[in-house]
């Protein structure tokens, strides 16, 4: 089996993990890849576990778009200038180095979870902690630790 550019899994087929183009002729791992970041640095998706339980990168995913949106995959904030499930401008978009149209897919889960991804792994977010502080902040999220205090706080009691 050969992995598709973008790869799915579960029930809802919700995107956990990334393959561009260059992997769609890799085979599908056995094993799970635990994290986001390590499912892009190997080139693998994060697979749910054996026991039918999501993998961890669902979990956050679930949390920040629950934080960010409610879960409406078509929310408009910040005055416009973010969108979708996971509140994602066009800057993010850009920084994430996917070639997707920002206008067409930010409406898309599991393309705003793959440019999540790419955004996280470029600046260097490997913990649930940091990918949501990132995510939050953005590119200097080091710098602002405490400016994100209160929304890593929601977006741990949301994975719960």
């Amino acid at each position: 089996m050969t992995l598709p550019p973008i790869i799915r899994y579960g029930a809802t087929g919700v995107c956990v993990g990334m393959a561009i183009m260059i992997l769609a002729n890799r085979e599908v791992p056995s094993q799970v890849v635990a994290s986001p970041s390590d499912a892009v640095e190997h080139g693998l998706a994060v697979y749910p576990k054996s026991d039918g339980q999501p993998a961890p990168a669902s979990r956050l995913f679930d949390a920040i778009r629950e934080v960010e949106s409610a879960g409406d995959d078509y929310a408009v904030g910040d005055g416009g200038a973010s969108k979708g499930p996971y509140q994602i401008g066009r800057a993010y978009w850009s920084d994430s180095g996917l070639p997707w149209d920002y206008d067409e897919c930010v409406w898309s889960r599991r393309h705003c979870e793959a440019v999540m991804l790419a955004y996280w792994q470029r600046y260097g977010a490997r913990t649930n902690e940091q990918r949501a502080r990132c995510h939050n902040s953005g590119p200097r999220w080091r710098e602002k630790y405490p400016l994100t205090d209160r929304y890593w706080l929601r977006v741990q009691e949301a994975m719960q």
